[in-house]
Parts: C-alpha cells; sequence; structure tokens
C-alpha cells in the first residue's frame, strides 16, 4: 500500500473529484423509480412484491413461455421502488466522503455553512415542486371543467394520476406538504401530493443523524457500525410487526417507510461504504476487481436481492429482514461499478446518459410528478392510439428535459455535468480515519 493510501484517499472521477459510478448509480436509480411510478399509474400494481415472483415460477412451471415477459417487466417495474433504498445508500456513501474531504475539526460556522447549504439544496428545490404540481392540478382541473363541466372546484378534487384515485390534496394535505415534516406523523400527510417527494422527510431525518453516526463509523470501523445498523433496523421492525401484525397494515406501513429508526441500514452501510472507499480501497478491490471476484459478488447481490424480494409478503417476521437483504444485495450488485475505476465503459453512451442524470435527479423526480397528472388525465380521456403510446415514449425524455432549467436553477447540476468522452481519475487526499482495525 502506497503512503497516500495509507493516510487515506478518495480515486475519483470528473470534474471536482466527483465520483463517475456514483452518477451513473442515481442517473439509474431514478429512472427505475420513474418508469415505477408510470408503470403503477397505468397498470396498478398493489400486491407485495413476492406475488410478481410467484407469478413469474408458475409461469414457468406451467410453461407458460409466452407470458414470462410480461411477469419479468411486472417484477423489475414493480421493484421500481427499492430506488429510494439504492439513493439513500448512494446519500449516505456521498455525504460521508464529501464530509471526510473536509477538515477533521470543524468550527461550528463551517459546519453550519456546510447544511446550511445542503438544505438550501434539498427544501428549495422541493417548495417549488410542490408549486409546480399544484399549478398543473389547477391546469388540468380548468380543463376539465371548460371541457366536461362540473365546475373549477369539482374537476379540483377529481384530478387523479390514474382515472381512480383524486390526489388534489384538501387544506391538511397541504400543510404537510409544505411543511415537509407532518410527512413523518400520519399515512396520510406522508403521500400529500406531490407524492414522488415524500422521500424528503426521510433524507432530512438521515442528514439529522449524520453528525453522531460518522464519529461513530470512525471509532468502530465499517463492520461493526453496519452491523449495528442492521440489528437496529431488524429489531425495530420485529417490534412494530409484534404490535401491529402487519407492515401491510397502519400505522406500521407508513412507520416503517418514513421513519428513519426501521430503515436505518440503508443509510449506515452506505456510510460504511464510504469509509471503505476513503480508506480501505484496495481491500475493496482485492474483493470486487478481478472478474471471478466481481461474479461472484454478483451472484451473492442477486441472492440476497432475491430472497429479499421472495420473503417480502409484508405479513410474516421474515420481513424484518426483507428490506435489508435488498438494499445490500442491490449494494453488492453495484459493487464492482463503484470500485472500478473509470474507463471506456464510463465512456459509452447509456452510461454518459445516466451521469449527466445522476446529479439532477432530484429534479428528474420534481419534474416527472406533474407528467403523472397528465398521464392521468389521457386515462380520463381514454386515450388510445398514436397519441397515447407517443406520450409514453416521450414520458422519460420530457422529464429529464424539463429537469434540466430545474436543477441550473437550484444549482443541482454538477460541475461539467456533461460527462468528458475519456473520464480521467484523480486522487483527492483526505484526512486518515483513526484504525478500528478493519
Amino acid at each position: 500500500m502506497t503512503d497516500a493510501a495509507g493516510a487515506g484517499e478518495v480515486a475519483a472521477a470528473g470534474d471536482a473529484g466527483r465520483i463517475i459510478a456514483i452518477d451513473v448509480l442515481r442517473g439509474l436509480a431514478i429512472l427505475w423509480v420513474v418508469l415505477f411510478h408510470l408503470w403503477v399509474d397505468i397498470k396498478f400494481l398493489p400486491l407485495p412484491t413476492a406475488w410478481y415472483y410467484e407469478q413469474l415460477w408458475y409461469r414457468v412451471r406451467d410453461s407458460e413461455w409466452s407470458r414470462l415477459p410480461t411477469s419479468l417487466s411486472d417484477i423489475v417495474l414493480r421493484d421500481g421502488y427499492q430506488g429510494v433504498p439504492l439513493f439513500m445508500m448512494l446519500s449516505g456513501m456521498a455525504l460521508y466522503l464529501s464530509a471526510v474531504r473536509r477538515p477533521r475539526a470543524l468550527s461550528i460556522a463551517s459546519a453550519s455553512a456546510f447544511y446550511r447549504a445542503r438544505l438550501q439544496k434539498i427544501l428549495l428545490p422541493y417548495w417549488f415542486g410542490v408549486a409546480l404540481f399544484m399549478f398543473v392540478v389547477c391546469a388540468v382541473a380548468l380543463y376539465n371543467a371548460q371541457r366536461h363541466g362540473g365546475g373549477f372546484v369539482y374537476q379540483y378534487h377529481h384530478v387523479t394520476f390514474t382515472g381512480v384515485t383524486p390526489v388534489a390534496p384538501g387544506w391538511g394535505e397541504a400543510f404537510a406538504a409544505v411543511a415537509i415534516v407532518p410527512r413523518a406523523f400520519s399515512a396520510e400527510w406522508r403521500f400529500a401530493s406531490p407524492v414522488g417527494l415524500w422521500f424528503v422527510v426521510l433524507i432530512l431525518q438521515y442528514y439529522l443523524l449524520f453528525p453522531v453516526l460518522r464519529p461513530l463509523l470512525d471509532r468502530v470501523g465499517p463492520w461493526w457500525f453496519s452491523l449495528a445498523g442492521l440489528t437496529v433496523t431488524v429489531v425495530a421492525k420485529s417490534v412494530l410487526l409484534y404490535n401491529v401484525g402487519a407492515l401491510i397494515w397502519q400505522p406500521a406501513e407508513h412507520m416503517a417507510q418514513s421513519t428513519s429508526v426501521f430503515r436505518v441500514f440503508e443509510f449506515t452501510l452506505g456510510m460504511s461504504l464510504g469509509w471503505l472507499f476513503a480508506h480501505r480501497r484496495a481491500l475493496l478491490e482485492e474483493y470486487a476487481g478481478a472478474p471471478f471476484d466481481i461474479a461472484g459478488v454478483l451472484f451473492i447481490g442477486l441472492l440476497l436481492h432475491t430472497g429479499g424480494s421472495l420473503i417480502d409478503d409484508r405479513y410474516g417476521y421474515f420481513n424484518a429482514l426483507a428490506d435489508s437483504m435488498i438494499v445490500l444485495g442491490l449494494t453488492l450488485m453495484v459493487l464492482p461499478l463503484i470500485v472500478k475505476a473509470p474507463g471506456r465503459l464510463e465512456a459509452t453512451a447509456p452510461l454518459r446518459l445516466l451521469a449527466w442524470t445522476g446529479p439532477i435527479s432530484y429534479a428528474v423526480l420534481i419534474a416527472s410528478e406533474p407528467l403523472r397528472l397528465i398521464t392521468g388525465l389521457l386515462r380520463g380521456e381514454a386515450a388510445a392510439g398514436p397519441g397515447w403510446w407517443a406520450f409514453l415514449a416521450l414520458y422519460v425524455p420530457v422529464s429529464l428535459a424539463l429537469a434540466w432549467p430545474i436543477a441550473r436553477i437550484f444549482g443541482l447540476t454538477a460541475p461539467g455535468a456533461k460527462p468528458a468522452a475519456d473520464p480521467a481519475v484523480r486522487a483527492v487526499p483526505v484526512a486518515p480515519a483513526r484504525d478500528s482495525g478493519a
């Protein structure tokens, strides 16, 4: 190990020491989430994840080969909600790496400026997203009132994503949407419109926890730290299951998804990966660098992800483990990409697009939420034929096109957001962590 590696370093790509792999994965995760929202709005996939895996197995068993593509698409798109825990894991990693590049001893003033800047990049775009969503709700209601009658107020309360369930907020939901914090206390308020931005209340909790968690990670090392996060998550969910009976019932479902204590493993896992990336990069390369090792890591990740999905029925006690198995499996499956040095793969068109999308992923979600109202409007008009299919084909490109100016306005773009044709690698020195023997 070189002296620089011994002191701890972050191998980064692109401008300002950005890690291209994180941008690529964020881009992949947001497109997965956006397609999940679109698929749910079109097809409606209300059942637990395990049910869709069972349907795939039944069709294989019964040799219904013509129906396999539908089953596979249902699984892939139904699993799109897993883009959120993947985001949270990446957020933990990115936040640790960002903090570790700074001087070891932070003053109160510098720490305050650090968090103020980050909160501004969360809250200001969020409030803009709420305002944009409400503007489109009113526009759709006005259109329906002009075309179908019934008055603006009546049509406002009948604006939908799917043509079935109204999404326009009342006064209480509007307050919860603007104030954000109430989303954590009520299942109804959690999904206050815009629904897709519910996760903001969760990421804010992780930001509040980070100053406490980081010193703990540096003291005990990544393995014990990850195990502690897993233990807290599993124990908390087990207690919740014991008291409520099933994670599909309220208030258990709401608490398990929007309260950090019930899912903190995803964030501590990301922080631990950031620690290893910063201080034990050679160890990561040893276990996820060679082709045979990569195959093994991918296989184990796939087993964990599939196993977690199969036990994710929202009822039994195994559900205390399901989400943690899924996010650990996803992390292992993306680990080889995170560890590898940027090269020709990152210069390909698909990954360059994902790397461009990653930094503006928050803006993509903000832009796509109003488009879901257009989906509901077209379904209400019984849309069919070329116009409907053209809308579906343009849904993602339009989301990206609308997201770019939003990201520019609120400073969400990365320096040099357009990926380089041949990404350069450079090391960014960071302060050494206390050696915990990991």
